[in-house]
């Protein structure tokens, strides 16, 4: 793991549980597409001190 920033949407709650526990945190949800509302999620660049 490089530590770079990354982008995610995620579908379920169940999985946002997961990107949040792993750092993420959610941007807004994602609205207009059918069969569901995934949100877009965040995690920003970890810094490495050395």
């Amino acid at each position: 793991m490089r530590g770079e920033a990354a982008y995610l949407e995620s579908s379920t709650e169940r999985n946002r549980a997961l990107y949040r526990r792993l750092g993420f945190v959610e941007l807004a949800e994602i609205r207009g597409l059918p069969g569901g509302t995934p949100a877009a999620m965040w995690r920003p660049a970890r810094t490495v001190s050395g």
